[in-house]
């Protein structure tokens, strides 16, 4: 099995200064949010349960999650590390989910 990705597959737009308040961690925490955009092919229901499963593992907060048969658009979050690693399951994905387009754009 050979996994081939693409230099333009993971587009990430860093933004040091972008931060948002997470209210389940208390005032003062200061959590950083993105959004992340995925194109391919998806089985919708599974790539929700997926996101939402990984996303609580994480501990991040899902603000908005849209998936469809061939988009994935959420705005999370959390630590920015745990958000990376986020985005790196959701590419892995669930069975039978191809991602052909990756960003994560600051929210």
């Amino acid at each position: 099995m050979v996994l081939y990705v693409s230099t333009t597959l993971f587009q990430h737009h860093g933004d040091a200064g972008n931060e948002c308040r997470a209210s389940e961690k208390g005032p003062d925490s200061l959590a950083q949010c993105h959004r992340i955009r995925m194109e391919g092919r998806f089985d919708a229901a599974g790539m929700r349960r997926f996101a939402e499963g990984r996303a609580a593992l994480l501990d991040l907060a899902i603000d908005t999650l849209d998936v469809s048969p061939t988009r994935f658009d959420s705005r999370l979050s959390g630590d920015e590390i745990l958000l990376g690693m986020f985005g790196m399951a959701c590419l892995l994905g669930p069975s039978g989910c191809v991602v052909t387009r990756f960003e994560s754009l600051p929210a």
